[in-house]
């Protein structure tokens, strides 16, 4: 199982990490912001 759930993870990996890594850096800059004020 743990096979088949990585090989369709990785093509879709790509895409899906590069967006996750933007809302992440979205979040962490604004809770950054928010500690700030």
């Amino acid at each position: 199982m743990e096979k088949k759930k990585d090989k369709w993870r990785k093509p879709r990996s790509v895409k899906e990490d590069t967006i996750w890594r933007c809302q992440v850096w979205k979040a962490s800059s604004l809770q950054r912001h928010n500690t700030q004020t």
